[in-house]
């Protein structure tokens, strides 16, 4: 694991569409990541081209993009895997954000 990687854990970083915050990680390539969402924004539209990544939903409602095209609506609680490289974009639907 590099320095660099290490920087932003355990603090809120805020992002334009709400905030992370890295709780945990390890030298397996093990990041328990939290994501709150706001109300009608969304992630980019990007790709872990060296990761699997895990989505747990605890909350809220929301539209995830898969791939180019497909689009899905998932409300909590529930749980996605999404494949190495591909691309993915989460918004929130709720309200109250997720």
């Amino acid at each position: 694991m590099k320095i660099k990687d290490q920087m932003y854990d355990k603090k809120v970083v805020k992002k334009p569409w709400g905030y992370e915050y890295v709780a945990f990680r390890n030298k397996n390539k093990l990041g328990i990541t939290f994501l709150n969402i706001d109300y009608k924004k969304k992630t980019s539209l990007h790709c872990h081209p060296n990761k699997k990544t895990g989505f747990i939903l605890l909350d809220g409602t929301a539209k995830i993009q898969l791939g180019f095209w497909k689009k899905t609506k998932v409300s909590a609680p529930s749980k996605l895997m999404i494949r190495t490289g591909l691309f993915h974009s989460i918004e929130a639907v709720s309200k109250n954000g997720i």
